[in-house]
């Protein structure tokens, strides 16, 4: 037996081999198991028990060699410095287990009214939500203009346009700003034009001459009381 190693392994299917002994003969094969793994160079047993013990024999070499592997192992990794480091986990590299499988989000159909209605209330929502925070900056801050906005807020839901996020809504203002010219009217105006005619984007005012672009606050204030008024008995409808 190697130096230093204190025991060794008797498998259990032995037994198998030990009921066909009677007392005597498995008193002996320990006893030659014992005294050959204390290095003491036991006798051959008589008939039939070397075909007993041999196979015994034969498993305690391959243990030693694996063990004697095992110290080898072990010394080299000590002058190492010791056993080698488990390699750590990179924290930024994402783990198998992060991952996750979704199922596919049915298609929109005509059919799903109810989930566009709710999604138009929450998107207009937001843009209000937006609006009264000042995140979105108005073309104009002219309490007609405010009105015509959220007007047009509404038909655009209402033609399941709606304008989404807080990007579209200050694009919207950029171009009344900029087609407004620096007019609060003629931007209500713009408004007002784009809804009339059932249009979903924004343009210049079309077939006026310079005359009729002018303010006229009086006008634009019935022609947005008249929307409010023709939105809200849709709504009631």
């Amino acid at each position: 037996m190697a130096e230093n190693k204190k025991g060794f392994i008797l498998y259990a299917d032995l037994l198998n081999t030990f009921t066909y002994l009677n007392l005597e003969q498995r008193g002996q094969v320990i006893t030659w198991v014992l005294e050959y793994v204390n290095d003491l160079n036991p006798e051959p047993l008589e008939g039939l028990l070397m075909a007993v013990v041999e196979p015994i024999k034969q498993q305690l070499k391959r243990d030693l060699k694996k063990f004697e592997k095992r110290v080898e192992t072990n010394r080299l990794n000590g002058l190492k410095g010791g056993r080698p480091k488990k390699t750590q986990p990179n924290p930024t590299k994402p783990k198998k287990s992060d991952g996750f499988i979704s199922k596919p989000k049915k298609p929109d159909t005509d059919n799903d009214t109810d989930s566009d209605i709710d999604n138009d209330k929450d998107i207009d929502r937001d843009i209000k939500k937006e609006t009264s925070k000042k995140k979105l900056v108005l073309a104009f801050d002219n309490k007609e203009f405010l009105q015509a906005w959220e007007l047009w807020v509404n038909y655009r839901k209402e033609i399941k346009k709606p304008i989404k996020g807080l990007s579209a809504a200050q694009g919207q203002q950029n171009k009344l700003s900029k087609l407004g010219g620096g007019d609060p009217s003629k931007a209500v105006e713009i408004i007002m034009q784009s809804i009339e005619n059932n249009w979903v984007g924004l343009f210049d005012l079309k077939n006026q001459s310079n005359e009729q672009k002018t303010n006229r606050p009086d006008e634009l204030k019935a022609v947005v009381t008249r929307l409010v008024e023709r939105h809200n008995a849709k709504n009631r409808a």
